[in-house]
């Protein structure tokens, strides 16, 4: 062997090696996701949630234990979960004791999730959103009850500018827009609402409960209507050209203050109803026209069922007009009667999914018999109010 070329190369080698060893110390290490721990006495890892959220980075949780914070103006993060320590909105409540909005998201902000929290006290009296404003950004809300709160535009959330929106499971009561649309939410954009309930909320203009407009499609599914009023929708105002579907969503005891609007006003937009329930509203059904329907019960909406612009589906593609037989509409259950029309294995009209948001809930109710399609025009609306 030769040992001189060997000693030749030896102290090359040192040097590679040493250099390998210096750039892998200071590679980046992933150090993997961290969850910033809040608790209500500021002794967690950060003091304040919205402290927590700032040193937060993407793929970071920010865990809040439960309690009652008095916070405001929390900016949250692209990537970055804020969480209960439960999951559940019982657990923590934010109350922005009329300061401000409570949380809000900058442009561009996305793949930021809210889960299981209580929204309330916000008050934004100048521009949109009391618990939420998300301008252009990606916002996941689960399991969060929204109450109390009072903006502009969307009392509740107002997601604008052509952000999408994601809403799961949520509780929107009590809120208000102050000076426009949109009592507990107005949608500029795309969104997705499943399983959320919409109660006692209010708007000075249109969309009682919530408020769309801008482009985008827009999807509500087993989502509850309950108490909610304004003089443009009581329930749900549309105001410009977009693609809007309502499947399997239930509508109940909401108010049009002027008495003769819809409970869902549609201007100049593509709406479609899917295995909806309409009935015992004050005001109209639906105004303004609805593009599709199929298997939808209106009944006994005090401005009229069959309106002008939804006259034409009456009797065709499932709908029909039947007493849905909750069975504690007083106690706001609006779970069905074995008996009702509005489930599948009783319905004559061929609907192979429940009417409304919630399927049986409680025994044979003494359910009477469908009614005859009554067509309403417009002109006998008019005259109810003259």
């Amino acid at each position: 062997m030769d040992t001189q070329w060997c000693k030749a190369v030896s102290p090359l080698a040192v040097l590679l090696a040493s250099l390998i060893t210096l750039l892998m110390a200071l590679a980046p290490v992933d150090l993997g996701a961290r969850t910033w721990y809040i608790l209500p006495d500021g002794t967690g890892d950060a003091p304040t949630i919205d402290a927590g959220l700032t040193v937060a980075i993407a793929g970071d949780t920010v865990l809040v234990a439960c309690g009652l914070y008095h916070e405001y103006q929390i900016e949250l993060r692209s990537g970055v979960v804020l969480r209960s320590e439960t999951g559940q909105p019982e657990c923590v409540t934010i109350d922005a004791q009329q300061q401000g909005l409570v949380l809000w998201a900058d442009e561009w902000s996305s793949d930021v999730v809210v889960e299981g929290l209580t929204l309330s006290g916000g008050h934004n009296p100048f521009t949109r959103g009391g618990a939420l404003e998300a301008v252009l950004s990606g916002v996941v809300l689960r399991d969060c009850h929204i109450i109390g709160n009072a903006g502009t535009l969307g009392g509740g959330v107002a997601s604008v500018e052509g952000g999408g929106i994601i809403l799961q499971r949520c509780l929107f009561a009590n809120n208000e827009a102050l000076n426009g649309n949109g009592g507990a939410l107005a949608v500029g954009g795309g969104a997705q609402v499943s399983e959320c309930v919409f109660q006692d909320n209010t708007a000075s203009a249109g969309g009682g409960a919530v408020s769309l407009s801008g482009f985008g499609t827009i999807m509500f599914e087993t989502c509850v209507f309950t108490g909610n009023s304004s003089s443009g929708g009581s329930a749900v105002g549309c105001f410009m050209t977009m693609n809007i579907v309502l499947n399997r969503c239930t509508f109940v005891g909401n108010v049009a203050t002027d008495g003769q609007t819809g409970v869902i006003f549609n201007l100049d937009g593509g709406l479609s109803l899917q295995n909806c329930l309409i009935a015992f509203n004050a005001g109209a059904s639906v105004t303004g026209g609805v593009s599709q329907m199929s298997c939808t019960d209106i009944y006994q909406n005090s401005g009229g069922d069959w309106v002008m612009g939804i006259a034409e589906h009456a009797g065709v593609n499932g709908n029909f007009s039947a007493d849905p037989c909750f069975c504690d509409a007083g106690a706001l259950n609006f779970s069905l009667c074995a008996d009702s029309w509005c489930l599948p294995e009783n319905s004559l009209w061929g609907c192979s999914e429940v009417v409304g948001a919630l399927g049986q809930g409680c025994v044979a109710c003494d359910c009477p018999p469908p009614l005859p399609v009554d067509r309403w025009t417009w002109g006998r609306v008019k005259a109810q109010y003259e």
